[in-house]
């Protein structure tokens, strides 16, 4: 039986697992990986996190999310995965065309 970890615990562990997670999918970036590597590569991490937490996370993929389709839902987790390569990619600002898409599909649009 998994062992039960307090918060302070289960966060220092996701804190050292979203490093490694950004590290890796910045190592896929550099060599090029598209979208499908990039979600396998994050895939990848999740069940990581769920063996060293002892948890056990359900990600639901190609999800109906109030009027739009995201990537994945993982509990209350959105997923939306970008090509880093491409103009549609995730910005550091709402603007960014990837961004903005990401919203929009998992919304009825701002404000909502």
């Amino acid at each position: 039986m998994p062992v039960r970890l307090n918060q302070p615990a289960m966060r220092q562990l996701i804190s050292e697992h979203a490093v490694q997670l950004a590290n890796a999918l910045r190592e896929k970036v550099a060599i090029g990986a598209n979208e499908a590597e990039i979600r396998i590569e994050t895939e990848r991490h999740l069940g990581f996190l769920e063996r060293a937490a002892g948890i056990k996370l359900s990600p639901q993929h190609e999800y109906t999310v109030a009027s739009g389709r995201v990537d994945s839902v993982c509990q209350r987790v959105i997923i939306e995965y970008k090509n880093p390569n491409s103009a549609a990619k995730i910005g550091r600002t709402l603007e960014a065309p990837g961004t903005s898409i990401a919203i929009s599909s998992s919304s009825d649009g701002p404000g909502s």
